[in-house]
């Protein structure tokens, strides 16, 4: 069933991604993901990496992309949808947030 599942990217938990350095089991499960990932040929994203040491090593065991705060901070979406030129959808019958253009 898992297999027929049309995935594209797998996301590796922050809970996996954050002790990754001190917890050999956190590497275990990291590389599992890995593993899996390669055998379905899709892309993989770590969360909550938090420093340069640990982006580094996930580069290293061949994760595709990472976020969190080694990266970026987080940003309001309506801000983050700005800065990338894009405008925010409101939801059915929820009026757009002040500020943020509406799109039809």
């Amino acid at each position: 069933y898992l297999k027929s599942l049309p995935v594209g990217t797998l996301k590796i938990d922050g809970l996996f991604v954050r002790d990754l350095l001190t917890n050999p089991r956190s590497e275990a499960m990291v590389r599992a993901i890995l593993q899996i990932a390669r055998q379905l040929e899709v892309d993989t994203v770590a969360e909550a990496v938090e420093s340069p040491e640990v982006a580094s090593h996930l580069a290293a065991l061949g994760v595709t992309f990472g976020q969190g705060w080694a990266f970026a901070q987080p940003r309001p979406l309506d801000e983050a949808l700005r800065r990338a030129g894009r405008a925010a959808a409101p939801a059915a019958g929820l009026d757009a947030p002040a500020g943020v253009p509406q799109v039809h």
